[in-house]
């Protein structure tokens, strides 16, 4: 309710109900949980005090802000070892990329850009984006780094209540479901009897006087051609039926499921009958 307030003084209507869409749909907890890693990956590269409530960076060493009385001192500290030390940004990109002197292509840069930023030392801010410390920070470093003499980053701080609920984050990770199919034999002859079989099984007698093909096979044709093999080409039909009867989808192994689209999509694209294909392979998946 806070933030929605905030934010009805700042946005068009068209652009708060956006935000509620954003918030909603946690479409930013991917970023703030980037955030709050990259703090704690720093805080104990940098060995800062548990107790800090805000911290900055410079040249290779953070200096913790412990309350908002002492925040002045710590800046004053932090511009005069900026501005004493010799640790510039890089200038080349090979350099930028391997360097913590550099900002990243995500940060909050003030007094350049984060792909201009160069020749001045920088100086990072982590701090709670609604926190008096922010504000005061904020003010004081946004000044040097307009007067050109650092390049001011901040980043924000996330630090959540111990008791706190972990959030899910929705859309990230994608789970492949294969059920086990099974089939059960209907007798049908009452659905006969009562006439149930019209249109739909006159249709179906139809597709049935074609021939269909069987993993690959045309078993049909193959027998018009060779003859003296019939008797054998109806066992080797029969062999894979009853292989197909019983295929099971978590006997499955990986090579099988890789491109499974591909296959699918193989497979209609090659068929005389795409659209009976494809309900076939549907009522079957994932066996392609």
């Amino acid at each position: 309710d806070a933030i929605h307030a905030v934010a009805s003084r700042l946005l068009s209507p068209l652009g708060l109900r956006l935000l509620s869409v954003l918030v909603t749909s946690h479409a930013l907890s991917a970023r703030v949980e980037m955030w709050r890693q990259l703090a704690a990956t720093e805080a104990a590269h940098y060995t800062v005090e548990e107790s800090s409530i805000a911290w900055l960076r410079v040249c290779g060493r953070a200096y913790s802000v412990l309350s908002l009385s002492g925040l002045e001192k710590v800046l004053t500290t932090v511009t005069a070892a900026a501005q004493a030390a010799d640790c510039t940004v890089p200038t080349s990109p090979e350099q930028r990329a391997l360097s913590d002197e550099a900002p990243l292509s995500v940060d909050r840069v003030y007094g350049g850009s984060a792909g201009s930023a160069r020749d001045k030392p920088m100086v990072v801010l982590y701090a709670p984006i609604a926190s008096e410390v922010f504000a005061a920070a904020h003010r004081t470093l946004a000044t040097f780094a307009d007067s050109g003499k650092i390049v001011y980053v901040y980043r924000p701080l996330i630090k959540a209540a111990a008791d706190s609920p972990k959030q899910i984050l929705q859309g990230f990770g994608v789970q492949l479901a294969i059920k086990n199919m099974e089939y059960k034999a209907m007798d049908d002859k009452a659905i006969e009897d009562l006439g149930g079989i019209g249109e739909d099984g006159d249709a179906l007698a139809s597709e049935e006087g074609e021939e269909q093909e069987e993993q690959g096979f045309f078993f049909k044709t193959i027998s018009s051609r060779r003859p003296e093999l019939s008797e054998a080409l109806k066992t080797f039909a029969d062999v894979i039926v009853s292989a197909e009867a019983n295929q099971d989808s978590s006997q499955l192994k990986v090579w099988a499921l890789q491109d499974l689209g591909l296959q699918t999509t193989d497979r209609v694209l090659r068929a005389s009958e795409p659209l009976r294909t494809l309900r076939e392979i549907c009522q079957n998946f994932p066996f392609v």
